[in-house]
């Protein structure tokens, strides 16, 4: 009877193991994370790290595709929590360098450090390439939950500019834009909108117009 009641616990052990969510395993190995993994200039990333000591100062810096370090103002990073993880936010700059970024993030106490690569895609709304050309977004084709940013010029010194966008289906929906404080002396007003991770594909315009001028741009950029 020993031997029968060994074996069965050792069963009940093996299938304990084998039946082990698999999400608990990646989290007791999982040393750091970043998401989205990419992103064009102006995206916000979310950075995970575990493994420091419980309630640990955490620094963070990172290093341009160029391998130049780089100092930062994360988001919401408060030192590793009683588990020794750490969580924060950070935006990279609308210029950003496209290429290969690290986030470095390492114990003040413990020495722990994490390497946590991610990429920048796409660059910021490119100048206009001449005087004829009135408007222009950068990518022009990104996925569901992209980042993008538009410039438009022609519009009255400082005047204020309302956007909306119109759907694949022509339908205009209404958005809140970011970074959009009207045009600035020159008439020209930048902006950046994240399209909804539910976006359809196909075909958008952002439709830009002075309330003053009635100056009126349309610029079509795609979601696939």
């Amino acid at each position: 009877m020993r031997y029968i009641a060994t074996w069965t616990i050792g069963l009940i052990a093996l299938l304990a193991m084998a039946l082990a969510p698999a999400g608990a395993l990646a989290q007791s190995t999982m040393t750091s994370n970043v998401t989205p993994s990419m992103g064009p200039p102006g995206a916000r990333f979310a950075f995970v790290a575990t493994g420091f000591n419980a309630s640990e100062r955490v620094g963070v810096w990172v290093n341009t595709p160029a391998g130049e370090p780089m100092a930062i103002t994360p988001e919401q990073l408060n030192g590793a929590n009683g588990d020794g993880r750490a969580d924060w936010y950070w935006t990279v700059p609308a210029d950003a360098a496209g290429g290969t970024w690290q986030m470095v993030a390492r114990g003040i106490d413990s020495g722990i450090q994490h390497v946590i690569p991610f990429d920048v895609v796409g660059d910021p709304a490119s100048p206009l390439s001449d005087t004829t050309q009135t408007s222009n977004v950068t990518p022009s084709v990104g996925p569901p939950g992209a980042r993008f940013a538009f410039v438009a010029i022609g519009f009255n010194a400082s005047e204020s500019v309302g956007v909306w966008v119109n759907t694949p289906s022509g339908e205009p929906m209404a958005i809140t834009p970011e970074e959009l404080n009207g045009a600035n002396g020159d008439g020209r007003a930048d902006w950046y909108w994240t399209s909804p991770d539910n976006a359809a594909r196909g075909t958008w315009t952002m439709v830009a117009r002075g309330v003053d001028s009635g100056v009126e741009r349309v610029i079509s950029f795609e979601i696939q």
